[in-house]
């Protein structure tokens, strides 16, 4: 942006007041001008970037590098470890090895085809004797069978007395997931794993359906869908109330376009919310529908009994949550380091944004190195290492946010970290919380993926259906469990379930693994 030049008062160029005044004003209205080209060609430039340019959060490593010694300068904390040494703790990537043959399951059902010799051909050319077999070798491969679907017909002896008029006697009929309906367990199953892992949408299941010969319209199969959610929802409701007194959760929400809500046109954005909380092997991934985006849905979720870490981005409806006693917010550093990358993409050359990005990559190698660490030793190294890089952060961000333009990208970056910065700096008091959200943000992508194929929810019952599937479909898969599998058992037996224990036994973070092993098939 070029400097403009101010004519002064004891220049001997003879100029009248009113002259000079204006002259000053347009040249303070240039200066403005140039202020927001740099900043619309600032905007056009991330625009162009994002829509055609790759979207991971990465900066070229030479531009990097050029910045790192300007972090040992003596305004730095005298105990922050060099650069070169932080490596030294993180555990190497061990890349997969390329080529060669997947191994095939060896439970994997099989057939053997036999490729010999005639018996001529097992005559010696030399001595025409007969030879003998000295071994053989074997090549598999995979041959792929088409589905097919097994009509199970349930066959129930009526019986009744011939000597009396009392009433037959028949045996109950069994319990299904859907009563009346020709829908078993295992095809259930089979349609919503294909919808909400697959994201193949039901107008696509129709047709393949009707290639097997069979009639499954896609009315059929979102009743089906629906009354599959309805039998489901009392799990959903268990693991809301277990969420509700977890000690961390981490939130995320993502736009949904639903048709038909009631009182809402069809171009309104709804929203579909993600809470999860709990360790690995038992984890809680919890998906609800609401048409609002405003703070009284994460109050309503978590409800008046949590009490712990709620760790978000920066969207202010978190944060009534974060004001009740015993709630703490946590920030996201991954959110703080996008807005710098984003204005490091735009410099020509290394700046501010590329110092920034290189601190916040120091943060990171100290939460890789700690990650093998239980929670109070990560915490103690979070205390001893990273707590100094903090401090020269936050020193940085005071020293230079006044010399940013407020509305450039790295002024809005700035602005983000000295927000967010008590936030960003809460996961130094417990080694349970993590440094970002997103782990968060990874449970709700098979969402987004999803919606980019199905695109929209008809009915608010529909996106209500979708959020009870989708909430224990990816609790099952979090907790290593295959979907199809226990949606499989889960179906069939809620039937017979009667009390919130016998569900509760259901949930995927508590089922007993061995009755999924150890299941018969539905269908004989």
């Amino acid at each position: 942006m070029g400097q403009a030049i101010i004519l002064p008062m004891e220049s001997t160029v003879s100029i009248d007041r009113k002259s000079y005044d204006a002259l000053i004003e347009s040249q303070h209205k240039l200066a403005d001008c140039m202020a927001e080209i740099d900043r619309l060609r600032e905007i056009v430039n991330y625009l162009t970037r994002k829509s055609y340019c790759p979207s991971a959060d990465k900066l070229a490593s030479n531009k990097l590098q050029l910045t790192l010694p300007l972090f040992n300068e003596a305004e730095a904390s005298a105990d922050v470890e060099p650069e070169a040494s932080e490596p030294e703790d993180v555990p190497v990537h061990k890349r997969r090895k390329r080529g060669g043959r997947r191994k095939i399951p060896a439970d994997l059902p099989s057939r053997d085809v036999m490729h010999d010799l005639t018996e001529e051909d097992k005559i010696c050319s030399e001595c025409h004797n007969p030879m003998t077999q000295i071994g053989e070798n074997v090549s598999t491969q995979l041959e792929y069978q088409p589905a097919k679907l097994i009509a199970v017909r349930h066959h129930r002896p009526k019986y009744g007395c011939p000597q009396c008029e009392c009433p037959p006697k028949q045996a109950k009929p069994a319990p299904s997931p859907i009563p009346k309906s020709m829908a078993t367990a295992s095809l259930l199953a089979h349609i919503l794993v294909s919808k909400y892992i697959d994201a193949l949408p039901l107008y696509r299941q129709e047709r393949q359906w009707r290639r097997l010969g069979i009639d499954l319209s896609r009315a059929l199969l979102s009743g089906w869908v629906l009354k599959s959610a309805e039998l489901l929802n009392p799990l959903w409701g268990l693991m809301l109330d277990a969420l509700r007194h977890s000690e961390i959760v981490q939130a995320d929400e993502t736009p949904l376009q639903v048709l038909k809500e009631p009182g809402r046109s069809a171009a309104q954005k709804s929203y579909m919310w993600l809470f999860q909380c709990g360790p690995p092997g038992s984890r809680i991934i919890l998906y609800h529908y609401d048409p609002s985006r405003s703070s009284a849905v994460p109050n309503f979720v978590l409800g008046d009994q949590f009490r712990g870490y709620l760790q978000t981005d920066g969207y202010a409806g978190y944060h009534d949550v974060c004001t009740r006693d015993g709630v703490i917010g946590v920030g996201c550093f991954a959110h703080a380091r996008r807005k710098f990358v984003d204005a490091a993409k735009q410099s020509r050359a290394p700046g501010l944004a590329h110092e920034a990005v290189a601190m916040i990559k120091r943060l990171y190698a100290i939460e890789s190195a700690a990650k093998v660490c239980s929670p109070e030793e990560r915490q103690a190294m979070r205390l001893n290492k990273a707590k100094p890089i903090l401090d020269q952060f936050n020193g940085w961000l005071v020293r230079h946010q006044d010399g940013c333009l407020p509305k450039s990208l790295l002024g809005k970056a700035m602005s983000y970290a000295r927000s967010e910065w008590p936030r960003l700096v809460r996961y130094l008091d417990d080694g349970r919380v993590d440094i970002d959200n997103n782990a968060a943000e990874r449970s709700i992508k098979p969402f987004v993926i999803g919606r980019k194929n199905w695109l929209f929810s008809n009915t608010s019952s529909g996106a209500k259906a979708s959020a009870v599937i989708y909430s224990l479909i990816r609790s099952a898969q979090a907790n290593d469990i295959d979907p199809y599998q226990w949606l499989n058992y889960a179906l069939a037996q809620l039937p017979l379930c009667s009390t919130d224990e016998q569900r509760k036994a259901l949930l995927p973070y508590l089922i007993n693994r061995e009755l999924l092993d150890d299941a018969k098939p539905l269908n004989p």
